[in-house]
């Protein structure tokens, strides 16, 4: 039987050794510590790149170089522009790194007996960047839906007091 997720093993011989490096199985312990790597710097870099795309939107609209609509699908699409492109980056790095007892190997073959290590390459990393882009916006998509009418009927509930509308609306912005 496989071992799970959550089993504590480092080394499990399943694979061959390949350039001295015994493959090691995956617990929730990798995967955290490859979600970090991952999360922390995808949501400061989009961050700043929506604010710095947010005040360009507000100059430009102020100004009157762009007309409103044109500024407002901008402001709608520039979230997932700058975290799906913060990600592509950050998804190179974290595919080169070497973690303190592990690192990520992509394999021909689908890691068959005869599998080889693959150097992570742009062309490689857009194929995991395009896997997890594609997940995400599903995931994105049923997650809203879902949430769309327990989150519209909290706002709703609190039309006649301001604050408390208010605070309603930054509860749900934040979730």
């Amino acid at each position: 039987m496989p071992p799970s997720l959550f089993d504590n093993s480092q080394a499990r011989p399943a694979a061959p050794e390949s350039h001295g490096a015994a493959y090691i199985q995956p617990n929730l312990n990798h995967g955290l510590r490859i979600w970090w790597a991952f999360f922390w710097p995808v949501l400061t870099g989009s961050a700043i790149l929506i604010s710095l795309g947010n005040a360009w939107i507000y100059y430009s609209y102020e100004h009157s170089y762009l007309s409103g609509t044109l500024l407002r699908y901008f402001r709608i699409g520039l979230p997932y522009i700058s975290s799906y492109t913060v990600a592509f980056f950050v998804m190179y790095y974290i595919l080169r790194k070497n973690f303190r007892h592990f690192r990520i190997g992509l394999l021909s073959n689908f890691g068959r007996e005869d599998a080889v290590p693959l150097a992570p390459t742009f062309r490689r990393t857009a194929l995991v960047w395009f896997n997890y882009s594609w997940r995400t916006f599903v995931i994105r998509l049923i997650v809203g839906f879902a949430a769309a009418i327990p989150l519209g009927v909290l706002a709703s509930l609190f039309t006649r007091v301001p604050a408390v509308q208010q605070f309603a609306q930054l509860l749900i912005a934040t979730v």
